[in-house]
C-alpha cells in the first residue's frame, strides 16, 4: 500500500541568517609543498617560578605557516606578527610598543625560536603564539572543520588578536567586542615580572 501525500500550497518559511554566519572566517595556512609542516618553538610547560630544574620547558610542534611583521605607522597600530588566524600585539599594558618576535628569521627557527625566559616580551610572545596554534589545530583536529571566531563582524580582520602582555593582572581573558585575548603578566619579588 502506498501513502500519498496531497501536496501543500503553503509558502516556505522564511529564515534569517546571522551576522556570526555572513562574517568572514579565518582559514588556517594551506602548506605549500616546499614549506615544513611544524615550526618548532618552546614554551614553558609549568609556572616560570618551579625548579628548573624539573624539566619545566618543552619544545611545541606548532602547524607552520609564513608570519609577516607589521612595524608600527603612522596611525599609531603597535608593532604585530601577523599570520592567518592569529595577531600576535605587541603593545604592553601601558601601550609602549614592544620588540616583535621574529619567528621566521633563520637563526629563530634554527634554535627552536627564543630562549625560555620569564622577562622577554619577545619569548612570551612566542609561547602565546604557540599554545595558541597548539589549541586551534586541535579543534581543527577533534571537528573537522575551522573552527570560528566569535568576535563581531565588524572587525577589520577576521584573526583574533593575542596581546600576550595585555595587562598587569594575574588573570587573562577574551574581549569578544574587540575581538581579543589579553593575557596578564604582573611582578613577583622572587623573580622579577
Amino acid at each position: 500500500m502506498t501513502n500519498h501525500r496531497a501536496p501543500t500550497s503553503a509558502a516556505p518559511a522564511q529564515v534569517d541568517i546571522g551576522e556570526r554566519l555572513s562574517r568572514p572566517l579565518a582559514q588556517s595556512h594551506e602548506h605549500a609543498i616546499d614549506e615544513p609542516p611544524y615550526r618548532r618553538l618552546r614554551i614553558f610547560t609549568s609556572d616560570p617560578v618551579q625548579s628548573r630544574v624539573e624539566g619545566r620547558t618543552a619544545v611545541a610542534y606548532v602547524p607552520f605557516e609564513p608570519l609577516t611583521i607589521v612595524e608600527t605607522d603612522a596611525t599609531g597600530r603597535a608593532p604585530s606578527v601577523c599570520g592567518s588566524l592569529f595577531e600576535l600585539c605587541m603593545v604592553d599594558a601601558d601601550n609602549r610598543a614592544l620588540d616583535p618576535p621574529r619567528l621566521d628569521d633563520t637563526h629563530q627557527l634554527l634554535q627552536d625560536g627564543y630562549a625560555p625566559s620569564e622577562s622577554n616580551p619577545r619569548f612570551l610572545a612566542q609561547m602565546v603564539y604557540a599554545v595558541a596554534s597548539q589549541v586551534h589545530a586541535a579543534f581543527r583536529r577533534a571537528l573537522g572543520r575551522e573552527p570560528g571566531w566569535s568576535f563581531s563582524a565588524g572587525q577589520a580582520s577576521a584573526r583574533l588578536k593575542l596581546f600576550p602582555l595585555g595587562t598587569t593582572e594575574e588573570n587573562a581573558w577574551y574581549d569578544p567586542a574587540a575581538g581579543e585575548l589579553r593575557f596578564g603578566y604582573f611582578e613577583r619579588p622572587e623573580t622579577g615580572w
